[in-house]
């Protein structure tokens, strides 16, 4: 049998909180960027996102708070993020998302994911006030 890469059941973990604990709530995994595929598929998902390709966060979940548009998750199985290239990359476009009003955070082990999550789901959301509900006023 194959053994499962720890960070896959980091994501299998964070995945079932989500259902069981925020069943409300959407959320999306970058599932592809650990995916083994053909040069052709890999060239055209380069082609599509360009230069945002590279970096982008494992997790989104889609709720808007007062201050956030939503929570971008950057997950790992390392007690620590480890300085290289690669999470220098994640910094550089985390900080972009966060310039355009998102939280973005490193979250190491299934622990701290629970903590980011659960925190950030915790603020009040924003009300939304659409152009339909004041013409009805």
């Amino acid at each position: 049998m194959k053994k499962r890469k720890p960070e896959d059941v980091l994501v299998k973990r964070v995945s079932s909180f989500m259902l069981s604990e925020h069943p409300s709530t959407p959320f999306r995994f970058d599932f592809a960027a650990d995916m083994k595929t053909s040069i052709g598929v890999a060239t055209k998902n380069k082609a599509i996102h360009g230069k945002w390709n590279a970096g982008y966060p494992d997790m989104f979940i889609c709720q808007a708070t007062k201050h956030y548009g939503g929570l971008y998750v950057e997950l790992k199985a390392t007690k620590t993020v480890i300085n290289s290239e690669h999470t220098r990359r994640q910094r550089a476009y985390h900080q972009v998302l966060r310039n355009q009003g998102y939280m973005v955070e490193f979250a190491c082990g299934f622990e701290e994911a629970e903590r980011v999550i659960s925190g950030y789901l915790a603020l009040k959301r924003r009300k939304i006030k659409k152009k339909c509900d004041i013409l009805h006023k």
